[in-house]
Formats: C-alpha cells, sequence, structure tokens
C-alpha cells in the first residue's frame, strides 16, 4: 500500500534536516537567556549547558541529512553529467530544427503551388516601399 504522498528524499535526511533547525532555535534561545540572566549564576550555567547540548544536534542533523544531499548534488560537479545533457539537448534542438524546416519547406511548395501571380519583374521591386517594421 503506498502512501498519499512520496517523499522526495528519505526519513533520515527530514530527521537530519529537523535537528538542524531545533538546534539552531534551541542554540539561539539559550544564548539570548545566557545574556539576559547574566547575572543570576545558576540560570547561567543551565542556559550555557543547554546551548552546549544544541551543537551536537546540530552535528548530527548535519551529518544525517548531508551524506544524502551530497549523493544528490555530487552529480552536478561531474563532467559527464554536463556532457550528457547537453548532447540531448543540442540533438533534441538539432532533430527539431530539421523537422520544422521540413514542414516549412512543404508549405511553401504548397503555396507556391496554387499561387497563380505573375513573376515579379525587377522593376516592380525597385518602384515598391520597402516597409522595416
Amino acid at each position: 500500500m503506498r502512501s498519499m504522498f512520496q517523499l522526495k528524499f528519505s526519513l533520515k535526511f527530514y530527521v537530519g534536516v529537523l535537528f538542524i533547525f531545533l538546534s539552531l532555535i534551541v542554540g539561539n534561545i539559550s544564548k539570548i537567556l545566557f545574556f539576559l540572566y547574566f547575572n543570576e549564576v545558576s540560570l547561567r550555567l543551565v542556559w550555557a549547558v543547554i546551548y552546549l547540548v544544541s551543537w551536537p544536534l546540530f552535528f548530527a542533523g548535519i551529518w544525517w541529512a548531508g551524506s544524502e544531499t551530497y549523493e544528490n548534488i555530487k552529480k552536478y560537479f561531474s563532467y559527464r553529467f554536463y556532457r550528457k545533457h547537453i548532447k540531448e539537448g543540442t540533438q533534441k534542438v538539432y532533430y527539431r530544427t530539421k523537422e520544422l524546416k521540413e514542414k516549412v519547406k512543404e508549405k511553401v511548395r504548397e503555396r507556391m503551388k496554387y499561387q497563380k501571380k505573375a513573376p515579379i519583374q525587377r522593376e516592380d521591386l525597385n518602384n515598391q516601399e520597402v516597409s522595416l517594421k
């Protein structure tokens, strides 16, 4: 049975990101409270310990989220990745242009076939005003 939504990354990645955010929030709150209660030694010690405990949580989050993120972005630092995509893109553009060229040729041939006008003389071209709009 599939869940209602698919995770783009693993659960380990999301827990790692959660650890990073929690450690930043706890660390900043404890830092602020450390300076607010600077004169009370016991509270200052408690907030300093909480601040220090937030650092291992931060590093665990980096470790968990970082390993998967590294694997996902590693391909962007590879020459093969860009070469492959440039090659695919150029081939796609080449064949699409070739296709469009053939369509245009066919349309021009059809219009030329059905056109019953007299050929344009050189004098007619010189007498016409050229519009650049």
